[in-house]
């Protein structure tokens, strides 16, 4: 997800509520993030991501 959300130049918004995306995906997400230019909204809502390891990892 994180290579297709840096390649992607369409996508407006990505709703991943209620998904189990662990720290790992979720470390992946923020890097794909970082070159993507045209997302404007992203919800994560309830995911399965602790606090410590979100926290560290991001």
């Amino acid at each position: 997800m994180g290579q297709a959300l840096a390649e992607n130049s369409t996508l407006k918004e990505l709703d991943l509520t209620n998904n189990r995306i662990n720290a790992n995906g979720m470390a992946l997400l923020m890097a794909g993030l970082k070159y993507n230019e045209t997302l404007e909204v992203l919800k994560v809502g309830i995911t399965s991501v602790g606090r410590t390891q979100s926290i560290t990892r991001l």
